[in-house]
């Protein structure tokens, strides 16, 4: 008999499956109930045409979630506001530091020429002079020529300030404009870009409706139970699709046997995000999962392409061609399992 688990034959009074561990009792397991649960050993072209449909079945469900994927990842990269840093205005500052630049050089000039035109003629002696008046704020001549060089350095510093604030104004304004013109822009940007995302999640619903549909029909499908449970998922079907297929294997027993000494000595990945991860590796030991995995991903790619290129001339996501063209695949697929499934009921 074979455990009703992993399908692996094990000897009629086994207690548990030296397999995978399955208890194994008389109620639940034995030769008789075997052969109710599942189909007693079908030909070799019926497990062929069993496993094509099963494959079809789950490589286009991969696709789907594939597709489901990748527009999610599109997704996750739109709608996200740039940051812009707001010009700050430095109008006073550039007043304050050309004012005390202009004041400076003004008043320097001005002592100078106030400690020149002096009566003794000896400039550097008038200049010590004027500072001396300066610092002690005695009248005299020097200290009105001091006077005149203070306030033309005032009034200078305050001409070339005032100069020096316009222009650093006009360039905030300008800034300010750039500024609100971004933001505007990148407002402008976001707001169609969730447009997009509207358009996007509204073909991941129709891609999860149709993942729906599949999964539905794959449910009848296996309740067939020609496979055992084990190894209804992508992985498994595939591979012992690719025995048959091949011709390496002609019966279910044997094909199952192979499979787990494949992966018992690691010939072959089971576990799918692996195979993803590595998929040039499993090219030779896994051409037909290698070939499915490509296929999924080429059909995802397509429909995903023209999802950008509808967005780009905002044209509306609906008219996919790409998509409703694998949609009707994927009806024409489904129906004719499920024609499959009513005959094998009959």
């Amino acid at each position: 008999m074979f455990c009703i688990n992993c399908g692996t034959n094990i000897p009629d009074n086994a207690q548990f499956c030296s397999s995978c561990g399955y208890h194994i009792s008389n109620q639940n397991l034995s030769p008789a109930s075997t052969t109710s649960n599942f189909i007693s050993q079908p030909s070799y072209n019926e497990v062929k045409e069993y496993l094509s449909y099963a494959k079809k079945l789950e490589t286009n469900r991969l696709a789907l979630i594939t597709t489901k994927n990748q527009l999610q990842n599109r997704i996750n990269q739109l709608g996200f506001r740039k940051e812009f840093r707001a010009p700050k205005s430095d109008s006073f500052e550039s007043f304050k530091i050309f004012f005390i630049i202009a004041f400076v050089i003004v008043l320097l000039i001005g002592f100078v020429v106030a400690a020149a035109v002096s009566n003794d003629g000896d400039i550097f002696a008038n200049l010590l002079s004027i500072i001396t008046i300066v610092l002690i704020f005695f009248n005299t001549e020097l200290l009105i020529n001091a006077g005149i060089a203070l306030g033309c350095a005032v009034a200078a510093g305050l001409v070339v300030g005032i100069f020096a604030a316009c222009i650093s104004r006009s360039t905030y304004k300008q800034q300010c404009q750039k500024y609100k013109q971004a933001v505007d822009a990148d407002n402008k940007r976001v707001i169609n870009e969730q447009r997009q995302i509207g358009f996007l999640q509204t073909q991941q619903a129709e891609i999860d409706r149709k993942i729906a549909e599949i999964e539905s029909v794959m449910s009848d499908f296996y309740s067939l139970n020609i496979i055992y449970p084990k190894y209804r998922n992508l992985i498994p079907i595939v591979t012992l699709y690719e025995y048959f297929e091949s011709g390496r294997h002609t019966t279910l027993s044997d094909a199952y046997n192979k499979y787990e000494d494949e992966l018992l000595h690691k010939t072959i990945i089971e576990k799918l995000d692996v195979v993803i991860s590595r998929l040039e590796q499993i090219r030779q030991n896994q051409n037909a999962l290698y070939e499915a995995i490509l296929e999924s991903n080429s059909i995802a790619e397509r429909i995903c392409q023209q999802s950008d290129t509808l967005i780009a001339s905002n044209k509306m996501i609906e008219k996919n061609t790409a998509l409703a063209a694998y949609h009707s695949k994927i009806a024409a697929d489904n129906s004719a399992i499920n024609a499959y499934i009513n005959i094998s009921r009959m």
